[in-house]
């Protein structure tokens, strides 16, 4: 959806591990949420211009 929109790159927290990999997410870093007490993994995914 977000390649239609034109946004060059999205941030996601989740705490899946191995997942979002697979579907072109780079992991960054370990990242709290907010309100959240715990850390979760945060993935980024880059725009690919054609």
């Amino acid at each position: 959806m977000f390649l239609l929109i034109g946004l060059p790159t999205l941030y996601l927290l989740t705490d899946h591990t191995g997942f979002y990999e697979r579907y072109g997410w780079e992991y960054c870093c370990m990242a709290r949420g907010e309100g959240e007490e715990r850390l979760s993994r945060m993935y980024r995914h880059r725009q690919q211009w054609e």
